[in-house]
């Protein structure tokens, strides 16, 4: 009978292996991405990640106003990141978001019309007239708010470092997943 450690090993040298022969090196097209070197296991960052490619999916399918909602999210996991770890205040306003990420004032004032829009029009639609929302947002209008959104989702990654919770490459995962627990099953909410 082998042990769990020796089956482990052996379970993961047969993966790499079946990895290294099902992969053509010139299919791989080279990527230069910032996210590479991002450390994404913050649960606040983690799920403004999620946050936006839900959004990026929404869009992709054709909804504009929905993916605003999840836009507007990414920008609230923001806020909830800049409070626990920089421990601003709580309820941050989308401006503060961008200012404490020293974003420029452009980056400010369309933060607070996604929430406008996400208040007003998504989540809260019955005021307005929702009937005709798709009136109001253009499709630059979209793109740049995917854009901003990214740029803020990035800003905070790249500031994670500063504030670091998570460590990305523990000795010890058992004892790592023990002590984060609680914050990792928070961050599914």
């Amino acid at each position: 009978m082998q042990s769990a450690n020796d089956a482990l090993n052996l379970a993961s040298e047969e993966i790499l292996n079946q990895c290294q022969n099902d992969r053509d090196e010139t299919d791989v097209p080279n990527t230069i991405s910032a996210w590479i070197r991002r450390n994404t296991l913050d649960p606040m960052i983690h799920q403004g990640v999620f946050r936006y490619l839900r959004a990026q999916e929404l869009l992709s399918h054709g909804f504009g106003i929905e993916s605003i909602v999840a836009f507007d999210c990414t920008l609230q996991s923001v806020g909830n990141f800049l409070h626990l770890r920089r421990a601003l205040s709580a309820g941050l306003t989308r401006r503060e978001v961008c200012e404490a990420l020293n974003l420029p004032t452009e980056a400010a004032d369309l933060a607070e019309y996604v929430y406008f829009l996400r208040n007003n029009f998504g989540a809260h639609a019955g005021g307005w007239r929702w009937w005709d929302h798709e009136e109001l947002l253009e499709d630059e209008d979209l793109t740049r708010i995917s854009s901003l959104v990214g740029i803020v989702l990035g800003a905070a990654a790249d500031s994670e470092q500063s504030v670091r919770a998570i460590d990305p490459c523990p000795g010890d995962w058992a004892e790592w997943f023990f002590r984060n627990f609680e914050m990792l099953w928070d961050a599914k909410s």
